[in-house]
C-alpha cells in the first residue's frame, strides 16, 4: 500500500469518525466537493457505530487535489451536516 493516496484509486476504504454514537443514524451521504469544483453525492455505510465507511469506485478520485467531504444524516430530531474533512489526492508519479 501507498503513503499517499494518489489519483485513479479504487477500492480506498475513507473512515469518517464522527465522534458519537451514529448506528441509528438515517438519510444519511457525504457530500463532497471535487478539486474541479464539481459537487457529487457518495452513500456511505455505517462501518462502526461511530464511523461512516465509504468504498472509491471508478472516477471518485479521478483527479488531484483536495476533496472536501461532508457527512450528512438525520439523527433523532435532529438533520444536518457534520465537519468537513478534507481528503488530498496527489497526481501519479510524483
Amino acid at each position: 500500500m501507498a503513503n499517499r493516496i494518489y489519483a485513479g484509486v479504487i477500492g480506498l476504504l475513507i473512515k469518517i469518525d464522527m465522534d458519537e454514537t451514529i448506528s441509528a443514524a438515517t438519510g444519511y451521504s457525504l457530500n463532497v466537493k471535487k478539486p474541479n469544483g464539481l459537487l457529487v453525492v457518495w452513500t456511505p455505510t455505517i462501518g462502526t457505530d461511530t464511523e461512516f465507511y465509504y468504498v472509491t469506485v471508478v472516477g471518485d478520485l479521478a483527479d488531484a487535489g483536495s476533496y472536501i467531504i461532508q457527512p450528512r444524516f438525520t439523527l433523532g430530531a435532529w438533520n444536518g451536516l457534520g465537519t468537513p474533512v478534507k481528503l488530498r489526492v496527489s497526481r501519479p508519479y510524483l
